[in-house]
């Protein structure tokens, strides 16, 4: 059960890799000098564990990246240690809400725009700034993440699940490398 929780750790630095590459603001906040790396870090692992939920987790656990010695696999409940369960149902129930919340984004863009609407942001995307800049940048009355109170509590649910995961031993043993890694892709 241990090489299970190895492979969904090197899952989450897989999607970490991706944030990384994806989203610029983060390399932004790695420039700004080593005092900022536990903000680049906490974001880039939040919105990992949002780009797993949504891409890597289905009710039956998470299709774990393939790391070539073994085949493809879902680690599920029974095959995760009996400490991590919690954090494997949290990380069901967060891809539950995602998935949802990205449904209904899709389906309030296709129904404005056959009504000739201007499209609305979608909240996934208001999720994804919010999990990037931190809870209480631009939360002000009436701005874009609190208008929408699913917003705020999705970001809190993989806000508790990344706060959970770093204080984990496994993760933290690899924590050091990964923000080496990290200030070595700030510097390019």
């Amino acid at each position: 059960m241990l090489d299970n929780l190895a492979v969904i750790r090197e899952t989450l630095y897989s999607g970490l890799a991706d944030v990384i590459v994806e989203t610029p603001s983060i390399l932004t906040l790695m420039s700004r000098g080593p005092e900022w790396a536990s903000r680049a870090f906490f974001a880039s692992t939040a919105l990992a564990i949002l780009e797993i939920a949504l891409t890597r987790v289905d009710h039956s656990g998470v299709r774990v990246v393939h790391m070539g010695r073994s085949t493809p696999r879902t680690i599920g409940p029974h095959e995760t240690p009996p400490y991590l369960r919690g954090f494997l149902s949290k990380l069901l129930e967060v891809s539950d809400a995602a998935k949802a919340m990205e449904l209904e984004d899709d389906e309030r863009a296709m129904r404005e725009a056959a009504e000739g609407d201007v499209t609305s942001e979608p909240r996934m995307e208001r999720l994804k700034e919010r999990l990037e800049k931190g809870a209480g940048e631009g939360d002000g009355p009436g701005s874009r993440s609190s208008v929408d109170g699913s917003v705020a509590m999705l970001a809190n649910a993989i806000g508790e699940l990344a706060i959970g995961m770093a204080k984990l031993p496994s993760f933290q043993d690899r924590q050091a490398e990964v923000f080496k890694i990290l200030a070595a892709i700030s510097s390019y």
